[in-house]
């Protein structure tokens, strides 16, 4: 598991809102 991956996709949530 990479936690990298994990902060793409809270950045990518951000980007969302």
């Amino acid at each position: 598991m990479f936690k990298i991956q994990n902060f793409i996709h809270k950045c990518f949530n951000v980007l969302s809102f």
